[in-house]
């Protein structure tokens, strides 16, 4: 049996508060539901270049609007308009992970 990999995530606003929350709960319910374990954690904007310089970043999760300044970390995005949309945001991890439906 083989052990499926645990994804680590960074969930992202640019005071690492209310928002980045938001988008772990969306995160981590949208990785479930697709089956696969996740390890969320929130920071804020100016935080996220030393987690990403770890090298234990699978993708970041962010606003929309954060895209220009998070596309240099060259880390998968996760780019969220909807807090709502759960579907969104499988759609997204699954064509990242290329899986088909």
């Amino acid at each position: 049996m083989t052990q499926q990999k645990k994804f680590r995530v960074i969930t992202l606003c640019v005071f690492g508060m209310g928002t980045a929350l938001l988008l772990k709960m969306l995160v981590e319910r949208a990785f479930k539901e697709l089956g696969y374990e996740a390890e969320v954690i929130t920071t804020n904007l100016t935080s996220i270049g030393g987690l990403v310089a770890s090298g234990q970043v699978d993708f970041i999760a962010a606003q929309e609007d954060l895209a220009s300044e998070l596309s240099k970390f060259h880390v998968p995005l996760l780019l969220v308009k909807n807090f709502t949309d759960v579907e969104g945001v499988k759609q997204q991890i699954k064509k990242i992970l290329s899986i088909s439906n």
